[in-house]
């Protein structure tokens, strides 16, 4: 019993050895060879998310003006200007000492070379006359309203006489083209000023006359929205007392009718009138402040929106000016030279902003001070030529010839 007993217990501990062996093996072999890959699924806990790209703002580039050629003649009584596509097309008058005393002349200004180029002159009237040709660039001709009633066609350097007009033969006071006609309105010359209208088609050639305005006789401005030609406050004609109006009116020439539209706060005449989009924006001018041709100007704009028939005052400039050049660049309006109330002379020029209702002064000019210049505004830039210089229209010191600037320069807003 005994030697059986001590073979059992001998057999159970070999037993018992061999398993645990077994046991060992196999738990340092699942320790060294790892478990094959498994499919997971979402858990709550934390993982690592990219950040959003952020683009960098780009830098501001500030406003900067440089020199362009100057006009290609001196003492020139500029009429007209038109963007035409990759040129500039000027219209002028020279003044001469003897008959016919004055020499209607047409340029063109390249803009890519910098570069003037005098063209063959326009089959107008020979002399001086009162009033002055406005212009619109139909997309392939300058249209001429006013004293040479003429249209001029870049691609074949030709000319071509227009019918005589049956309104506005100096000159309208408001004139656009709205993309098959040129419409005009007011104006006149000589001390008087009309309250009619017209419409000039190029399809056929032929002019007709504007329905009847709710508008006075006056000298006016004015802007076309795209599809009507909003009209506001003005000066009647050279009377004792010419009355400052701030009545307003639209006129449509799809449906040929005018409405009377709400007036403007206060009486304007002589303002900048530029339309955004949304809103028509008539900038400075003058107001009458005293019964002896006394003038006050005004700091204050104002801006109409057609779609709620309301005015609304914009913010006032820093420098109050008459007489000065303003471009609209799609989303600024660029205002310099003029002159400040009682002669003074403003420091630099100002954009405004309409989404903001800001001014912003502009670097110190390349050009002296000056009055009634010319300006373009070619997309990427405001051209400003010739003017008066700014001391003589107010002192009148110097002589007449000296007063009649021809240099230019080019102002690039910031961006």
């Amino acid at each position: 019993m005994r030697s059986t007993s001590s073979r059992g217990v001998g057999t159970f501990r070999i037993v018992v050895g061999a398993v645990a062996l077994v046991t060992m093996l196999f738990l340092a072999g699942c320790a060294q060879t790892p478990d094959p890959p498994r499919a997971t699924t979402p858990s709550a806990s934390p993982s690592l998310t990219p950040s959003p790209s952020v683009t960098p703002t780009p830098p501001v580039t500030p406003a900067s003006w440089r020199r362009i050629a100057p006009l290609p003649m001196r003492g020139l009584g500029i009429d007209s200007t038109v963007l035409a596509d990759s040129e500039v097309l000027l219209f002028a008058r020279k003044g001469l000492v003897q008959e016919p005393y004055c020499r209607y002349v047409t340029f063109s200004y390249d803009i890519a070379s910098d570069g003037w180029t005098r063209l063959p002159g326009a089959p107008g009237p020979v002399g001086c006359y009162e009033g002055s040709d406005r212009a619109v660039w139909t997309g392939t001709e300058a249209l001429l309203w006013g004293v040479t009633n003429t249209a001029y066609n870049p691609a074949t350097n030709t000319w071509r006489k227009l019918p005589r007009p049956p309104a506005g033969w100096a000159g309208p006071s408001v004139i656009a083209w709205t993309g098959t006609e040129m419409i005009g309105w007011g104006g006149g010359c000589c001390g008087g000023a009309e309250s009619t209208g017209a419409a000039y088609s190029p399809a056929t050639n032929s002019w007709r006359r504007l329905p009847p305005s709710p508008l006075s006789a006056r000298h006016t401005t004015g802007v076309w929205t795209g599809t009507e030609l909003i009209i506001a406050g003005g000066e009647g004609p050279d009377i004792d007392s010419a009355p400052i109006y701030a009545d307003a009116a639209a006129y449509d020439p799809a449906a040929r009718t005018w409405r009377s539209i709400a007036p403007m706060p206060a009486p304007r005449y002589a303002s900048s009138a530029w339309w955004d989009g949304t809103e028509a924006f008539f900038l400075g001018g003058r107001r009458r402040i005293g019964p002896d041709w006394r003038y006050g100007l005004l700091p204050r704009g104002v801006a109409y929106d057609p779609s709620a028939d309301r005015w609304r005052g914009i913010a006032p400039m820093e420098e109050p000016r008459q007489d000065e050049v303003s471009v609209w660049t799609d989303d600024e309006l660029l205002v310099w030279g003029g002159i400040g109330e009682g002669g003074t002379i403003p420091r630099h020029g100002e954009s405004y902003g309409p989404a903001t209702d800001t001014w912003t002064p502009l670097p110190q000019s390349l050009l002296r001070a000056r009055v009634d210049a010319i300006t373009v505004w070619t997309g990427s830039e405001m051209l400003i030529w010739g003017g008066m210089d700014a001391r003589f229209d107010w002192e009148g010191t110097g002589s007449p010839g000296d007063a009649y600037l021809s240099d230019g320069a080019a102002l690039t807003p910031s961006g």
